[in-house]
């Protein structure tokens, strides 16, 4: 049997929450994101732009 191993990230407000678990990947939206490392969301934009 595989070992899947999920990595939760805290904030002070609470716990952000994944949108869903697909195929070893977790899916976030750009909002979901900029919550997650407490940024604007037009700076998460850029970043994905420049991958």
């Amino acid at each position: 049997m595989q070992e899947e191993k999920i990595i939760l990230y805290s904030i002070e407000q609470g716990t952000q929450n994944v949108d869903y678990f697909a195929d070893e990947n977790f899916w976030l939206t750009q909002n979901s994101m900029a919550e997650l490392f407490d940024a604007e969301s037009n700076t998460i934009t850029y970043h994905l732009q420049e991958i």
